[in-house]
């Protein structure tokens, strides 16, 4: 079973300048992680990884090449 990675929400008007730095800087050590590690941790309710171009809020539109 692969193990769960618990990232802090980031809330950057907050008045908590340290748990605001922590978080940004774990957030760089998720996104400096290769890419088979990253898609280890694919989205699942409501957190995770998501690659990019893997969302589209509007379908009829893209800016991708086919």
């Amino acid at each position: 079973m692969t193990e769960s990675l618990k990232l802090p929400i980031i809330d950057l008007p907050s008045s908590d300048c340290i748990s605001t730095a922590k978080s940004i800087r774990q957030s760089s050590r998720l996104f400096s992680l290769p890419l088979e590690d990253k898609a280890k941790m694919s989205r699942k309710n409501q957190r995770g990884y998501t690659p990019l171009y893997a969302e589209n809020l509007d379908p009829s539109t893209t800016s991708k090449g086919l």
